[in-house]
């Protein structure tokens, strides 16, 4: 009755803005106008004497659901009213658009809505996304330690790094900005570790803002779980402890299940030999990776793939060029990933078998060298190389199945000839 009635014609206004409204508006202007178009709406919802209570009851957490969305996302509604305003592209407008900072109350929602802990929130169609986007909230009240002083208190960095890295802070405009991306590269590691101390101690402040238990945290805590076996990390014994915290064990079956699929798949994959596992030399020179690494395949045509375990478009479009990959099995093509030490590697152990190729996982030194030489500035990262080792291709992202065969098939053609 419930599912005739939502699709019966009958037009409910829920929580919206116009972008006209919103230019020049501060973060605490903007929330105030959110709240009045909240209010408005939901004064609709409880007069309509139309509807059912069931109906009126899922409407109002949809109200509350598009309330909670556009405050979450104050800084995008916010430059697409200046971005209208200005008659600009989103793109051209977020190059001059300055954001601006909430004030210390801007995030009470979290707590004073009573929407994304409750448990009547699944009801929305986009409570995970919500639930995602949440735990990556900055509270204006959360101090982290800057990257900089992060690298320069580490041990793990190098004296004359470290200075070089001095000479950067200080005056950024008068270094050249490729030191500052070889030294990224260099000490990936330690970037990461500076983001997942910075994300923690937000993401906790997040969760004591919206309250100790509930369902927002029982999804997150089943959500991280989740996130672990996509990146092929089987679970703990103290991943199933926190999973057996909680009180629905609807989250712990369904999580165990996943894990015993994914010890399935590994022991599947250590049976596997349409992957190699190379190493290179000891001896192998910075200006000379790229070459021991495709010397080997001279002869070949090679697709040549910059990729990470933790790179979603990497795993799609591995994915998506798999039928390729079989399709082209009898063509001289030989598939060259490259990854590293940012890949942990037991997830690269595990994630490989499953990727017909040959595999190198690089130190961060040679990671950052190869990168440099190849302007590699994000992952996927694609070249194709003709039988005579020359490139003939380049794409920074994954351009399609289509575009990456034509690219192959052409680098074969071309060698015949």
């Amino acid at each position: 009755g419930l599912n005739t009635e939502m699709n019966s014609g009958l037009e409910i206004p829920l929580c919206s803005v116009e972008l006209k409204d919103l230019y020049d508006m501060t973060p605490d202007q903007y929330k105030a106008y959110c709240m009045r178009k909240y209010e408005e709406a939901d004064n609709v919802i409880r007069a309509n004497k139309k509807i059912s209570a069931a109906y009126a009851e899922l409407l109002t957490v949809l109200n509350k659901d598009a309330l909670y969305g556009l405050l979450c996302g104050y800084d995008y509604q916010l430059l697409q009213a200046y971005a209208q305003q200005k008659g600009l592209s989103l793109r051209d407008a977020g190059k001059e658009y300055l954001s601006k900072k909430t004030s210390d109350g801007y995030f009470d929602f979290l707590s004073k809505l009573d929407y994304i802990n409750s448990p009547k929130s699944v009801y929305c169609f986009n409570y995970s996304g919500m639930v995602r986007n949440t735990a990556y909230i900055h509270l204006p009240s959360v101090k982290t330690v800057g990257i900089f002083d992060y690298l320069l208190d580490s041990s793990k960095v190098s004296p004359e790094d470290k200075e070089a890295m001095k000479k950067y802070r200080d005056n950024p405009s008068s270094q050249d900005a490729s030191i500052m991306r070889v030294l990224r590269d260099k000490y990936d590691n330690l970037f990461q570790e500076c983001g997942k101390v910075a994300l923690e101690a937000n993401q906790k402040a997040v969760g004591e803002l919206i309250g100790g238990k509930g369902i927002y945290h029982d999804v997150q805590t089943a959500m991280q779980c989740a996130s672990k076996l996509e990146d092929f990390m089987p679970l703990s014994e103290d991943d199933f402890a926190t999973l057996r915290t909680i009180e629905n064990p609807y989250f712990l079956n369904q999580l165990t299940a996943m894990n015993t699929e994914l010890l399935q798949k590994i022991e599947e994959n250590k049976k596997k030999r349409s992957f190699m596992v190379r190493t290179l030399p000891e001896d192998v020179k910075d200006d000379a990776l790229f070459e021991a690494i495709v010397d080997p395949f001279k002869g070949k045509v090679v697709l040549v793939d910059f990729w990470a375990t933790w790179c979603g478009p990497c795993k799609m479009a591995m994915k998506m060029m798999k039928p390729m990959k079989e399709e082209l099995i009898d063509k001289d093509i030989v598939y060259v990933f490259i990854a590293g030490e940012n890949s942990p590697e037991t997830t690269w152990n595990n994630m490989i078998p499953d990727i017909h190729g040959e595999h190198y996982r690089l130190t961060n030194v040679q990671w950052a060298a190869i990168c440099d030489k190849f302007e590699v500035r994000g992952v996927p990262t694609y070249l194709v190389l003709d039988r005579a080792g020359k490139q003939t291709y380049r794409s920074v992202g994954f351009p399609g199945t289509d575009t990456v065969k034509g690219e192959l098939l052409k680098a074969l053609n071309s060698s015949a000839d």
